[in-house]
């Protein structure tokens, strides 16, 4: 049976920055800040995060980009993973 596609709620007024976001109540410290703001602006067409595992990379990544399609600046969410280094990936 396939599943159904539930779209996030979509928000009309979409905020500048997310300085003032309550962020799914997660605390982040300034370099996930500059990370999730990296993300969020305009200007970047790509990101690219290097950092230890447990850092919250996927999290934020992912919280951000459900923002994206919640204040409409994009129609959905495609994740991709390599699958030539399975066994280095971390949690999925």
């Amino acid at each position: 049976m396939a599943q159904k596609r539930i779209a996030p709620e979509r928000i009309d007024k979409c905020p500048d920055t997310l300085n003032d976001n309550a962020f799914y109540g997660i605390e982040l410290d300034e370099k996930q800040k500059e990370f999730r703001d990296a993300i969020w602006d305009d200007d970047y067409d790509i990101i690219f995060c290097n950092s230890v595992a447990g850092t919250g990379k996927t999290l934020i990544a992912v919280a951000t980009a459900n923002l994206l399609v919640q204040y409409r600046k994009y129609d959905g969410i495609v994740y991709v993973i390599s699958n030539t280094q399975e066994e280095r990936i971390g949690f999925l």
